[in-house]
């Protein structure tokens, strides 16, 4: 009787899994696609680096990792000059998108919507996904993602689209509770998306139907997480809102891109000209306190940068002033912005010849490298 009584709950368990778990074939002819009620297909973004490093294929490990048998299929959109990454089940060429922009820091932004118009509408159409996330090439899925995401997809009410990087970023405070929402995680509330950061973000396949067109029409106008959120902010009572998910489910590593990026290439480096005091200056103990001031020009908007002023080798001043560029109206702008760094010196050198040396780091790089110096 017991035998028996374990065989019935032995059946029911596995009747129960195979309901919940179906396998399909991937394009390879592999079977071990998983999906319990719903199919995500992550989409990789791919373009060359500064570096010669791809980080791409780490971003597919991170979205296959994890316990359990169940895979997710990958598509990733690889660049032309970049060897295909290993370990995706979809591959799509990047196509060279063409159109006249004002500067490097536009251009960047412009053609990353389009990069997420072409390979989210590739997705669309030759996949029957459920669930789509956005995961940019050098982010990294954390183990537990299949896990957390699964209550979400099942129970919760439509969102627009989820952020799973908390917050826009995890770091920036959130913009508001969204008490339309109620939902929680571990205790912890969805709050509203406010449109910082799109490192990785689930859209559903009516949602992401539904703003493909809307970015593809304004991709000049602004960048993508706030033409998202523009968009999603229109649609809200078709679509649902658009939210954070309550932790960051994902790490960002970063990597720069080459030609589609806000830094530098060689051939365009930013100038550093020492204003005051200027070579060969003579300064008598009477001219203190003054002010050393320092020109950088040439340099990319919205970037970020930290400069060292060195005193004879020794550095005297702390690198972390970081100076961002952010224009308002984002289809005006140049290559060749400026900032006027300033040093006040309150004591004498002692007498004889000195030399001052000025370093400004471009800090959104791999390595924050040295991009001008002078002395």
């Amino acid at each position: 009787k017991i035998r028996a009584q374990l065989l019935s709950l032995f059946i029911a368990i596995n009747v129960e899994y195979l309901v919940l778990c179906s396998l399909q074939e991937n394009e390879n002819g592999d079977s071990g696609v998983c999906h319990s009620n719903f199919d995500i297909l992550v989409c990789v973004p791919t373009a060359a680096r500064v570096s010669g490093r791809e980080p791409a294929g780490q971003a597919i490990a991170s979205v296959k990792a994890g316990s359990g048998a169940c895979r997710t299929r990958v598509m990733v959109q690889h660049d032309k000059t970049v060897a295909k990454p290993r370990g995706a089940d979809y591959y799509v060429a990047r196509p060279n998108h063409t159109f006249e922009s004002p500067c490097r820091f536009h251009r960047w932004r412009a053609t990353l919507v389009k990069d997420f118009v072409n390979l989210m509408g590739q997705a669309l159409n030759q996949t029957q996904s459920d669930y789509f996330i956005w995961l940019e090439d050098d982010v990294l899925m954390h183990e537990d993602w299949r896990a957390a995401l699964a209550p979400v997809v099942r129970r919760l009410p439509p969102a627009c689209l989820v952020s799973l990087h908390e917050c826009g970023g995890g770091d920036l405070p959130c913009a508001h509770a969204a008490p339309a929402y109620p939902h929680r995680v571990d205790g912890r509330p969805f709050h509203r998306y406010n449109g910082i950061g799109a490192l990785a973000l689930l859209f559903s396949r009516a949602s992401l139907s539904a703003l493909l067109p809307e970015l593809d029409a304004s991709f000049m106008t602004a960048p993508l997480d706030e033409l998202l959120m523009h968009a999603c902010t229109r649609n809200e009572a078709r679509l649902g809102p658009p939210v954070s998910f309550p932790r960051s489910l994902v790490t960002h590593t970063g990597s720069v891109v080459v030609d589609t990026t806000k830094t530098y290439t060689l051939s365009h480096p930013p100038v550093v000209t020492f204003v005051k005091p200027a070579n060969g200056d003579v300064l008598a103990p009477e001219d203190l306190p003054m002010t050393m001031e320092i020109d950088v020009a040439g340099l990319v908007p919205d970037a970020e940068y930290s400069w060292i002023l060195y005193f004879n080798g020794e550095a005297v001043s702390n690198k972390g002033t970081v100076k961002p560029f952010s224009p308002a109206n984002k289809q005006v702008c140049s290559d060749g912005e400026s900032m006027r760094l300033k040093v006040s010196v309150y004591e004498p050198f002692p007498e004889g010849e000195h030399e001052l040396l000025v370093e400004v780091s471009e800090e959104e790089s791999e390595e924050g490298s040295v991009v001008a110096e002078a002395a």
